[in-house]
């Protein structure tokens, strides 16, 4: 379950992950966001991600591709297209 706390721009992953810990490894705050978001959840369409991690749904698509491109996340080709994120552990070990 991710947490949301729009005033403090903290966002908490029930297993502790903070967005400030992924952009200290080089993500931003949208890569960040747009991440824990898909995390939990088997597959997410672009707009479900954009609705939870309140990254803007203008951005969301490029955001998205920049994860996929890190190997953070892998696709579903589909309409709409789905998308689900790699296990902290696995995502961010290589």
């Amino acid at each position: 379950m991710v947490l949301f706390r729009k005033e403090s721009e903290t966002v908490v992953m029930n297993n502790g992950i903070r967005v400030q810990e992924l952009a200290s490894l080089g993500l931003s705050k949208y890569q960040a966001c747009a991440y824990l978001a898909l995390l939990g959840h088997e597959e997410s369409t672009a707009v479900e991600v954009a609705e939870r991690s309140g990254v803007p749904r203008q951005r969301v698509y490029d955001v998205l591709a920049s994860l996929k491109e890190r190997a953070l996340v892998a696709t579903k080709n589909g309409r709409p297209m789905r998308y689900t994120a790699w296990a902290p552990v696995r995502a961010l070990s290589g």
